[in-house]
């Protein structure tokens, strides 16, 4: 297949989403390789039209950490971006691949990504999307943060692309704040989700809701003590609790990283934090971030996976009977799937455990509980064959 004349070479299928596929391709014009996302001819208007505010948002960015926009145009009635490919894949296919990752090195990506959003911030841009597939590394393992198709610019028509009440992103990583409204969110949603990232990266397992899990339950003791505080910052429910801005997140977690790999990382212009943009004097944060009492506390948010447990015997952390997923045209459907199997694995081994150690009048109770799970487990893998 070519592309743009003879310009573009597509050589192999990198990924698709629902609406668009990324390719790798060889440019002939200038001799490099690259990749090129293709929108699907079927896509919705509202796709079409998210998809030129990728465009426009990757095109005014320009940073060592966010990928590069070599051109864009139309094609067959198809619309296309060309950037600049990340060689090293994405953070997801790395813990996908080798399971939980290397703390300090999953903190020094982090660094490099909030860098970019530093940028991006300071350009009045929201990514609202951060997870681990669009953390992408570059061959020499340097990151390149992507896909900003639900990206929010300020001061521009592109985000009344996104309704009232509307929440875009990708649930597993997103804010509390951002599933009641997309359009009400700031530079500390995405701070939140690198904490989810990095739960992720880490500890390879969902990290949906963390701020309704007690300092002392099993999610949180997976991950290292030492970076603990620093996440249970980031991942606050109410955006004020959160770190300041990502220079203010970033210094954090140049502090509990190893004095080698700190040095390593600040050797790298682009992730000195006193050099990092401020956010723009466009957010405007009563607007943005609102203030508590207009956020409903965690107490309040239903959680998709509510946590630990109501009593000494039983766990309820099944996922009700009511829990629905949204449907995310930017979703990897394939990532929510895993994290849904996830939580329910984790569940299904607490209540196992409580069933087995439990005395005798609540075994019955217990094992219940895991005949339950294991519908549940049924009746969602079957939701997101639909």
């Amino acid at each position: 297949m070519k592309l743009d004349g003879d310009r573009y070479e597509v050589q192999e299928e990198l990924g698709r989403g629902t609406f668009a596929k990324v390719y790798r391709a060889l440019d002939t014009r200038h001799d490099r390789i690259c990749a090129i996302k293709i929108l699907n001819k079927e896509s919705p208007r509202e796709t079409r039209q998210r998809f030129v505010a990728e465009i426009k948002a990757l095109a005014r960015l320009r940073h060592p950490h966010i990928l590069h926009v070599y051109a864009a145009g139309t094609s067959n009635d198809q619309g296309f971006v060309v950037t600049e490919l990340a060689e090293g894949g994405s953070l997801l296919d790395l813990v996908r691949r080798d399971g939980p990752l290397d703390t300090d090195a999953t903190l020094g990506w982090m660094v490099q990504t909030l860098s970019a959003l530093a940028h991006a911030h300071g350009s009045a841009v929201v990514h609202r999307d951060v997870k681990p597939s669009n953390i992408m590394l570059d061959e020499e393992g340097h990151v390149r943060l992507g896909d900003f198709g639900i990206a929010m610019q300020m001061a521009d028509d592109i985000q009344r692309l996104t309704r009232t009440g509307t929440a875009l992103g990708t649930t597993i990583y997103m804010a509390p704040e951002q599933r009641l409204d997309a359009r009400s969110v700031g530079p500390r949603a995405d701070l939140y989700s690198i904490g989810t990232s990095i739960y992720r990266l880490i500890v390879a397992l969902n990290p949906q809701d963390l701020y309704t899990a007690p300092p002392t339950s099993q999610r949180w003791t997976r991950l290292p003590e030492h970076i603990r505080p620093v996440l249970r910052k980031a991942l606050a429910a109410k955006p004020a609790d959160r770190f300041t801005d990502a220079a203010d997140m970033a210094r954090a977690l140049l502090e509990v990283m190893s004095p080698d790999a700190r040095a390593a990382i600040l050797a790298m212009p682009s992730c000195n934090p006193d050099a990092f943009s401020a956010p723009s004097p466009r957010f405007e944060l009563e607007r943005l971030e609102p203030a508590a009492p207009s956020l409903p506390a965690a107490s309040q948010l239903t959680p998709a996976w509510p946590t630990e447990s109501v009593g000494p015997d039983l766990p309820s952390r099944t996922p009700p009977a009511e829990t629905t997923f949204p449907h995310d045209p930017h979703a990897d459907p394939r990532e929510i799937l895993e994290a849904t199997q996830e939580a329910t694995q984790e569940a299904t081994q607490e209540a196992t455990q409580t069933a087995t150690s439990a005395p005798p009048t609540n075994k019955l109770l217990g094992m219940a509980v895991i005949v339950l799970l294991i519908v549940s487990i049924v009746e969602m893998i079957l939701l997101f064959m639909r």
